[in-house]
Order: C-alpha cells, then structure tokens, then sequence
C-alpha cells in the first residue's frame, strides 16, 4: 500500500491524475497543485505544494475541479469557470444565468458539465463543449432554493449529480441523471 501525507490546504476538492493534484480551494481564489515526484510513500514524509494564482483575484471561492490532462483542468466557482492550460489559469467565459457552481465533471478533453445553482435560486447546469458553455434544463421540485454540489460523468452521455434544497418539506435531496439529451 502507498502513503500519500495529508496536508492541510484552505481546500474544498482535490483530484489527482497522472502524477499531478489540484486542489480547489477558498485562499484567494488560489489553486494547489503538487507533484508526484516530490510525495512520498511513507506516513508523515514532506509533500511539496506551489500555489497556482487564478483570475480574478475578487475573493471568488472556488468550489470544484476536473483534470482531463496535465494540461486541461477546468475549475468552477461563484458564476464562473477557469481553464488551466499547463502553465496558467484563465479566465473562461461566464456561464449564462449561473449564480453559484459547486461542482464540474469532464469525462472528455472537449466535454464538461458544471453544477450549482442559477439567478433564480433552483439546480441548475451546463455543458461546455470545448468551446463554449451552455445552459441545460434541469427538473426542479417545487421548493426554492434547490442546488446541485456534485456531479460525476462516465462519459458524454452517463453524469449524475446531487445535491441539497432549502425547504424540510422535502425528505429527500435531488439527484439528477444525465443521459446524453436530457436530465431527469
């Protein structure tokens, strides 16, 4: 069995992929990211961190990250996502009507979805198609305040996402499946 130290970030979401970790987190609206090369297989040995500055520096917490490559990741927060090329993060296009994202999935290098809420209060999503984002209808109960925190894909047509909504005459959360067309 490997050992991985654990380290305490100011982070809500990590992913690890191909030797490489980014973590999420609420500093500044910062992203960790680590190498393999500098952990170690043993409890309690030194990881090594470098913090990644992302735009805007407006205290925007970022909420959730999906690596595809070394060189692709997309990270979502507030009502906006960021692109991380390798090098740098950028700035990506505002998502149409998001208020808060909570969580993204790319099960492909051209394909995203991104969760959270819209204006309106209610779960929301989007696709991004390697280009551009754009808003998917999503089934509602008849209750504000509903959210999706979490999605994870299989593929371009299999994600599922859950997440909470704000009134106690609900038992239970919303979970939302994605076929490929639509969510229900």
């Amino acid at each position: 069995m490997r050992w991985m130290t654990p380290v305490r970030v100011p982070a809500v979401l990590t992913v690890s992929l191909a030797g490489a970790l980014m973590v999420a987190g609420t500093a500044g609206a910062s992203m960790v990211s680590g190498s393999a090369a500098t952990w170690r297989t043993a409890p309690g040995a030194p990881v090594s961190w470098k913090v990644e500055p992302t735009p805007p520096d407006d205290g925007t917490a970022l909420r959730g990250i999906a690596c595809v490559s070394r060189s692709l990741c997309i990270a979502v927060g507030g009502g906006l996502a960021e692109r991380w090329n390798g090098t740098t993060w950028n700035l990506m296009r505002a998502l149409s009507g998001a208020a808060e994202l909570f969580g993204v999935a790319c099960p492909s290098a051209t394909r995203c979805f991104a969760v959270g809420r819209n204006l309106s209060g209610l779960a929301a999503a989007w696709s991004w198609n390697g280009r551009s984002w754009a808003s998917q209808p999503v089934p509602n109960p008849s209750s504000p305040d509903n959210t999706l925190n979490a999605i994870w894909c299989a593929s371009d047509r299999r994600c599922e996402a859950v997440g909470s909504h704000g009134s106690p005459d609900f038992a239970l959360p919303p979970a939302e499946k994605w076929d490929g067309r639509t969510w229900a």
